[in-house]
């Protein structure tokens, strides 16, 4: 017969070597999204209703499908994303969007769009700011 010692103590075995092969609980992780916009400002650009003139003006990376990506605090890349069509918003301003999903919780984020250098956000300025940022170059 085994006694309760016995039981209490395979029992143990058994929560622990579950949690091991769950990985314990890291499946249940939160996911983040960032969701922004980035404009670009140029004296340049043109057209009625989308943006266009941005290689004319220096940007020639800059469009929709523009890669985007954020990075943790050690510049380890988390996850990134594309612009999306530009919308001509003023007559010197294009307004791209992106979304950005299945970011892990990091103490700050860096993000950059094509080569043009990263805006650090800490996880708490994010938070309220419901997950927003609004990017400008030019």
């Amino acid at each position: 017969m085994i006694g309760t010692v016995t039981r209490k103590i395979i029992a143990f075995g058994l929560i622990v070597c579950a949690l091991v092969v769950t990985g314990c609980g890291s499946g249940n992780e939160r996911a983040y999204t960032i969701h922004g916009t980035f404009t670009l400002i140029s004296a340049q650009l043109g057209g009625e209703h989308g943006c266009w003139g941005a290689a004319e003006s220096g940007f020639s990376d800059i469009g929709a499908a523009t890669q985007v990506i954020v990075k943790n605090e050690n510049g380890t890349l988390i996850g990134s994303g594309s612009l999306g069509p530009g919308r001509k918003e003023r007559q010197v301003e294009c307004l791209f969007s992106f979304t950005i999903s299945g970011l892990p919780k990091a103490r700050f984020y860096g993000i950059a769009v094509s080569h043009r250098g990263e805006q650090d956000e800490s996880f708490q300025d994010l938070v309220k700011s419901n997950w927003n940022v609004n990017l400008t170059l030019g």
